[in-house]
């Protein structure tokens, strides 16, 4: 038997060697039945000898026995079970996480396809162009990046013009457009003037507004011809009405001059 009280079994243990000392027989000595003992038996011994571990008491404790599965992964099977519940949450929590993503992306795509759709069917002209700086840090030329359908039809294809500079399709334009594309790019604001391309022989209002990319700027060509000549036969006639006007006035002034003199 395996004793679970060690204080206890001390003090006996000395009691019994004490009267030994004294002169008593150790035979006559009682023997010592412990009441809260454990059993402690070998399992392989037992084993060997044909008995069965279930005849014995509940609160036998056996040496060697061996360790059953759960014993032997008490530790290890909570953990992996732990570790795969971590898993499936990363790896649903990355996939819901691209799929938003991906969402996100769909809807710049189809934003960009709006815009891209709303640049090529616009009924005016649209170029985006890039400022060049020379070594000096001074700006000096403009290089196209993109183009719209409608400055293909009155200018050059869009294979012909993106990535050229300026200054070899435009040359006569590029000291006005440089002056007023670096103010908006200094200044973060769209700015606006009238330009005349003699070449197609068309008037424009030029809208100028810095892109997102740093020193592209995106041009927008109204055309203001129609209006613009409307404006000078307006002009036109003004004048002659006021022509007219004086002629007038001028035929009064001598006519009343004549009676004053008669």
């Amino acid at each position: 038997y395996h004793h679970a009280m060690f204080p206890y079994c001390i003090r006996t243990m000395s009691n019994m060697f004490s009267e030994i000392l004294s002169g008593k027989s150790p035979r006559d000595l009682p023997h010592y039945l412990p009441t809260d003992g454990t059993p402690l038996i070998n399992y392989q011994v037992l084993i060997r000898k044909g008995l069965s571990p279930d005849e014995w008491p509940a609160h036998t404790r056996f040496l060697n026995k061996p360790i059953t599965f759960w014993d032997k992964y008490k530790y290890f099977l909570p953990g992996t079970a732990v570790c795969i519940a971590l898993l499936v949450w990363f790896f649903l929590y990355r996939i819901r996480t691209l799929t938003h993503l991906r969402q996100i992306q769909l809807k710049e795509i189809e934003a960009m396809d709006n815009y891209k759709n709303l640049i090529d069917n616009m009924p005016l002209l649209y170029m985006q162009e890039k400022l060049i700086v020379n070594e000096q840090g001074v700006a000096d030329d403009l290089i196209y990046l993109n183009v719209n359908p409608h400055f293909e039809k009155h200018f050059f294809r869009r294979e012909d013009v993106v990535g050229k500079r300026a200054s070899e399709l435009f040359p006569e334009s590029l000291p006005e457009f440089l002056h007023f594309i670096q103010i908006s790019l200094k200044e973060n604001r769209a700015i606006t003037f009238p330009y005349y391309f003699k070449k197609i022989d068309r008037f424009y209002d030029i809208v100028l507004k810095g892109a997102h990319q740093e020193n592209v700027i995106d041009i927008f060509c109204v055309d203001s011809t129609e209006l613009h000549r409307a404006q000078q036969k307006l002009n036109a006639t003004n004048h002659k009405l006021s022509s007219r006007h004086h002629s007038l006035e001028m035929g009064l002034t001598q006519q009343n001059h004549s009676l004053r003199h008669q």
